[in-house]
Parts: C-alpha cells; sequence; structure tokens
C-alpha cells in the first residue's frame, strides 16, 4: 500500500529529467501578472487607495483584542505614524509580494511535471486561475482589504506547510486568518485544513504522518477557538466604549487624512449593538427590526445574540438594495458564474476521475471536498454578503489553488488533466479566454 503511494504522491518530485526550469517559470508568471493587472484589470490607472484600506490600518489592538485589527498592529509595527501615502505604498508592495508568491508556487508545480504535454496543459490551468473574472486581480483595484490579508497568508501557508521546520508554525497561520476577520472560516481556513488532509493522505512515512495530523487538530482548535472568541465575547475586551470616542479616536490616528476615514463602512463586531444609536457615524440598520423578529434559542444569552446576529446578517443581505432593488446582482452572478462555469466544470471532471479510481478512502475523501467547498463557499459568503464578486473570488482562488496543490502532489493528476483537454479545441479555448480575461473585466470596471 505504502509504495503504492509512493507512485502516485510527490513522484514529480523525484527525477530532474525533462523538467521546465523553475525560474523561468516564475519570471513567465511573474511579468505575465504584473503586466496583466497594470494594463488589463487597471487600465494603466493606479486608483487611489480606498477610505475603507486606510482606516483598516490606522487601528489596532490598542482598541482591544477584537477581529479585523490584525492588518493595522502588523503596519504598526513599521511605522510610527501610519499616512494614507503609507498605506498606499505598503498596500501596493504587498500586492506584488503576493503575485511573487503566486508565481513561485504555480512554477512549483509547472517544473514538478516532467512530460511536456502535461506540462503544457497545467500552464494553460493556472492561467486561468491568475487571470480573468473573480481572480487574485481583484485585490489590484482594492489593494490592502482584509480579504487581501487572507489570501496573503494562504500563500504564506502553501510554503510554510512543505517546509521540514516552518511546517510547525501552521497553526499561527491558521490563527492569523481568523484575527483579520472570522469570515475567512468559510472559505481559506476550509482550503488550509483540507490542504493539510490532503497532506497527511499522501505522508508515507507514519511519525510524519502523526505530527501533520496533530498540526491539523491543533490548528483546528485554535480557529474555532478564536471565531467562538469573535463571535460570542470580543465585546467584553473592547477599550473604546463609544461610537463617539470610536470616531474621535479614528480621526485624531488620521491626522491630516482625516477625511479620507470611511468610518462608516467600518463594521466592527463590537459595535453592531452600539452603532444603531450613532446611525450618523455607521451605515447600517437594526437588521433585527428588518427581519421582523428575534429568535429566542434555548442557549446563553451570548450565544443566542452571535446566532441572532447572523440571521439577521442573512436578512439584511437579502433586502439589500443591491439583490432586492437591481437587477446588477443578478447579473453579476450569471456573468461571472457563467464564464466561470466550464473551468470550473473542467476541474469537477477531474475530480470525478479522481474519486472513482482512488481506493484510499482518506484520499478519496480529499477528492470530495473541493467539490462541496465551492459551492458551499459562495452560496454562504453571498448569503452574509452584498460583495458578490468578492465571494465568488474567493470561492475560486481556494477552489483552483487546491486543485494546483493536488496537482503538484500527485504525478497522475497531471496526465489527466493532458488527457481530458485533448477534446478541446485550441481555437474554442483562445477565443472562450479573450472574453474570460478582457471583456470580463472591462464589465466590471465600467
Amino acid at each position: 500500500m505504502a509504495e503504492r503511494k509512493r507512485a502516485k504522491f510527490n513522484v514529480n518530485k523525484a527525477a530532474a529529467g525533462g523538467r521546465m526550469p523553475q525560474l523561468g517559470v516564475f519570471i513567465f508568471f511573474f511579468v505575465y501578472l504584473c503586466l496583466y493587472d497594470y494594463f488589463i484589470v487597471l487600465h494603466t490607472n493606479i486608483p487611489e487607495l480606498s477610505g475603507e484600506v486606510l482606516t483598516y490600518h490606522i487601528v489596532d489592538y490598542s482598541f482591544g483584542f477584537c477581529t479585523k485589527l490584525l492588518p493595522g498592529a502588523i503596519i504598526h509595527l513599521f511605522f510610527d505614524s501610519v499616512t494614507k501615502q503609507t498605506v498606499a505604498v505598503y498596500a501596493r508592495v504587498l500586492y506584488v509580494i503576493s503575485l511573487a508568491l503566486v508565481s513561485f508556487f504555480i512554477s512549483k508545480v509547472v517544473s514538478s511535471i516532467e512530460e511536456k504535454g502535461s506540462r503544457v496543459a497545467v500552464l494553460i490551468i493556472c492561467i486561468f486561475f491568475v487571470t480573468g473574472p473573480s481572480t487574485i486581480n481583484m485585490f489590484a483595484t482594492n489593494v490592502g482589504v482584509l480579504d487581501f490579508y487572507w489570501f496573503l497568508f494562504a500563500l504564506l501557508f502553501l510554503i510554510f506547510a512543505e517546509n521540514k521546520y516552518l511546517k510547525y508554525l501552521v497553526p499561527l497561520l491558521f490563527a492569523a486568518e481568523i484575527l483579520v476577520h472570522f469570515g475567512s472560516i468559510i472559505c481559506y481556513v476550509i482550503f488550509m485544513g483540507m490542504v493539510m488532509l490532503f497532506k497527511c493522505s499522501a505522508e508515507t512515512d507514519k511519525k510524519q504522518k502523526r505530527i501533520l495530523f496533530t498540526l491539523l487538530v491543533v490548528s483546528v482548535a485554535l480557529t474555532l477557538g478564536l471565531f467562538v472568541y469573535f463571535m460570542i465575547f470580543e465585546q467584553s475586551n473592547v477599550t473604546i466604549k463609544s461610537m463617539q470616542e470610536f470616531n474621535d479616536e479614528l480621526f485624531a490616528r488620521a491626522g491630516e487624512n482625516a477625511d479620507a476615514i470611511h468610518y462608516k463602512y467600518y463594521d466592527f463586531a463590537f459595535f453592531r449593538d452600539e452603532a444603531v444609536k450613532y446611525p450618523e457615524f455607521y451605515e447600517q440598520i437594526d437588521m433585527r427590526s428588518l427581519a421582523g423578529y428575534s429568535l429566542s434559542l434555548p442557549l446563553p444569552e451570548k450565544l443566542n445574540d452571535a446566532v441572532n446576529m447572523m440571521l439577521s446578517q442573512v436578512v439584511y443581505t437579502l433586502h439589500s438594495e443591491l439583490i432586492a432593488e437591481s437587477h446588477r446582482g443578478l447579473r453579476l452572478i450569471v456573468y461571472v458564474y457563467g464564464l466561470l462555469l466550464p473551468v470550473v466544470a473542467f476541474v469537477y471532471s477531474i475530480y470525478i476521475k479522481l474519486i472513482k479510481e482512488e481506493k484510499d478512502k482518506l484520499t478519496k475523501l480529499c477528492f470530495i471536498l473541493p467539490l462541496i467547498q465551492f459551492p458551499f463557499c459562495s452560496i454562504v459568503g453571498l448569503l452574509n454578503s452584498v460583495d458578490i464578486n468578492r465571494w465568488i473570488g474567493e470561492s475560486f482562488i481556494i477552489f483552483m489553488g487546491y486543485f494546483l496543490y493536488v496537482v503538484y502532489k500527485r504525478s497522475d493528476v497531471s496526465e489527466l488533466v493532458k488527457t481530458s483537454g485533448k477534446k478541446i479545441d485550441w481555437r474554442l479555448l483562445l477565443s472562450y479566454y479573450f472574453v474570460y480575461a478582457n471583456v470580463t473585466l472591462n464589465f466590471f470596471t465600467s
């Protein structure tokens, strides 16, 4: 059994003959991503830093141990005074670093494949992963948003998880995802958990398998603990006691950039109850009154409030102007999903073949999970947010990222990609990619 696993797992890395130079792949994708973002996504216009992003970087843990404060805490480690210009440069440097990390990950995947035809097929998949609607380029138009930090920590996780010593820091990256925002529990935390589970299934050494499983258990426990804390208990740890005080502190920290503060958007969980009293400082509504009721569950008061908060968020989303009073929301969903569907369907077909052929139950589970992950993340995200393009993007990024990781770890998957891809006419594929990569972005940015 162990020998059969070795034949499938990690065999791509076993031989050097015939492999594409990793540095060459890295340079190609890094340059391609930079040019694509600048000319196609941004149309050569570097957008001004949003007030939302500036606000997220002004605050830190002096407000209390609360979610959404990690980005501000990190930048304050490097700069005593955080200005709009500082955040703009800092956020864009981080974005370029993320492009380098993506390119490094892809170069590892592609250069590990020996057979030329399989390598070309995987290269095409990688290009669809990094360009097109609702992919990583959505961070180019609004650098420094919270979701970008989810993405950045997930990239670091892929590096750490493959390193002999850095893998012991993996639980901290799980925690970092929740510290950025507990919404990561339905997207990037799931992605990282699936990768760790797949590593466990791929590992043939019993000692290393136990270590990986222990790291996964610790990571899940730490993540769930932080999630429960932020959902139920974080209000008791807030140092700022009113929206007015919070508002004054934000403007004081912003200084000459005070006019750029986007405090109305700053949706701190610990101010949801307080915000209703200060509508001029918080663009929000009493979502429970909108729902028309508040569930009374046989749970502790704080837990009952947390459940009602999540339910009312769903009601708010369904009643929002974007969904209820405009066709734009439905148009975005149909348009983006319609363009992503061929790529998703192709990857689904590969997973289905792997599931049919796989005998090991744990490995088979690792192929079933991504089939559930993509619709789950999309639906839950859309129900809890009006940011349609954002949640479709998060779902697609982690879906494709996990698939490429599977390709990296399993030599037979790249062969499946090649044989399945042979059935597609190259002229049809090229035409599809032109629409996928260009027209859609013009649609979103117009």
